[in-house]
């Protein structure tokens, strides 16, 4: 996909492999996350210092991976910039030195992350919600997987999904649209087709019962809060509607919605109030998630007024400024969405992901205009179940959510 915008002379370049977590095995989970930090450490013509000069010294920006990559310069370096985008993604050597090292790093963060409370609750969250599901998985991977993997993990991953026929690319900038296409061509003369492979996640089910789970961690200073349960895909018919309902519940500018209204502006509990269900819908079925970051003391408190809200929404209609407020702050700023090319380019990526058509922007006007408080209220209905959800919380709390009192005694005492 191409857009050519001549304002500045800028070229930007984006990547995108389908299917990458769906598709990385289960007993390799892991070796996803070190191939896509390998790709730019060498391939059969550069290494990966002089991989780094090269973009550095014509003043832009390469960033690799599996599920993006991505390239931005300057236009007259656009052939530069083309040249080691395909170099990197479709002949890296993952170097020996390179793995161990990477392999390494990567081992630290997770030991690190799992220090961390609200890392705990995010990764349990996830696994309550999807279970089997690859989402249910850390997105770093296993680290009893990791260190095992080898380099060959790495090339076989590659070698099956880093294939032309699994990729969906945007182009956006200062350049003939011509050109442009010439130049890939040539640059993936050599790229075969493969067989990624079909993605068979298994399905996403619904708790049978509200289910909640404590991470006590007595040392940790804030407590995380996550409430919910499986969501939509991005193709479902009632996008638009669900995405007005978000921001009267709990996605609103500033404080405008009525969780962070609530928590924050009149409660005073947090600073960080959260809740949506389409800012995670996608190719695989996202996640009604509800948010906060607390005090240990407040868990009861913002556990009622969370429950208490996610009611309220459903048995009562909103008022019509809400629902009006809500649609004009989501017109009014959708054109900030394709201010730069860097954001031209990723739209154009989610279009062609989730299949959205080139009339994206009139749907999603004419989409978002049409909806009432009545819609609002019936998706709440519809998609929020507050009696079948997922709860965890991570912090210093015990396992019934009462706060752990650290008792400040003298030394010698």
């Amino acid at each position: 996909m191409l857009f050519e915008n001549r304002r500045l002379p800028i070229f930007v370049a984006d990547l995108a492999i389908r299917n990458v977590r769906l598709l990385e095995p289960e007993d390799k989970a892991g070796v996803a996350t070190l191939t896509a930090r390998l790709m730019d450490e060498g391939t059969s013509k550069h290494g990966g210092q002089e991989i780094a000069e090269l973009i550095e010294n014509a003043g832009g920006t390469l960033s690799m991976g599996l599920s993006a990559s991505s390239v931005k310069v300057l236009s007259p370096d656009r052939k530069l910039a083309l040249s080691l985008l395909f170099e990197c993604l479709t002949d890296p050597v993952f170097p020996k030195e390179a793995f161990q090292r990477s392999q390494q790093q990567l081992l630290s963060e997770i030991a690190d992350l799992e220090t961390q409370p609200d890392e705990r609750a995010s990764q349990l969250y996830n696994a309550l919600i999807y279970g089997k599901h690859p989402h249910g998985r850390p997105s770093l991977g296993n680290p009893k997987i990791i260190e095992k993997l080898t380099p060959e993990d790495c090339k076989a991953l590659h070698r099956k999904l880093c294939v032309p026929n699994n990729a969906i690319m945007s182009v956006v900038g200062d350049f003939d649209s011509k050109e442009v296409i010439d130049e890939i061509t040539k640059l993936t003369a050599n790229w075969k087709a493969g067989e990624p492979g079909k993605p068979q996640p298994p399905a996403v089910a619904f708790p049978e019962k509200f289910n909640q789970q404590i991470i006590s961690m007595p040392d940790a200073a804030q407590m995380h809060f996550y409430l919910g349960h499986p969501g939509i895909k991005r193709d479902n018919p009632d996008y638009y509607k669900l995405l007005v309902m978000d921001y009267v519940l709990g996605t609103g500018p500033g404080f405008t919605d009525r969780l962070s209204s609530r928590l924050r502006d009149r409660e005073g509990l947090a600073y960080t109030v959260s809740a949506n269900v389409t800012g995670s819908a996608g190719e695989e079925p996202g996640a009604f998630t509800c948010y906060i970051g607390t005090q240990p003391q407040n868990f009861q408190k913002v556990k009622a007024i969370f429950l208490e809200e996610l009611n309220r929404i459903r048995d009562q209609k909103p008022t019509e400024q809400e629902v009006e407020d809500a649609k004009k702050y989501l017109l009014g700023s959708l054109p900030f969405r394709f201010t730069t090319n860097d954001r031209i380019s990723g739209q154009l990526l989610s279009i062609e992901r989730y299949k959205l058509g080139f009339n994206y922007l009139e749907e999603f006007k004419k989409g978002v205009a049409a909806v009432t408080a009545d819609d609002v209220q019936a998706m709440a209905k519809k998609y929020i179940d507050p009696k079948r959800m997922v709860l965890v919380a991570a912090g210093a709390v015990d396992k019934e959510g009462r706060p752990i009192l650290k008792l400040d005694i003298p030394k010698g005492k």
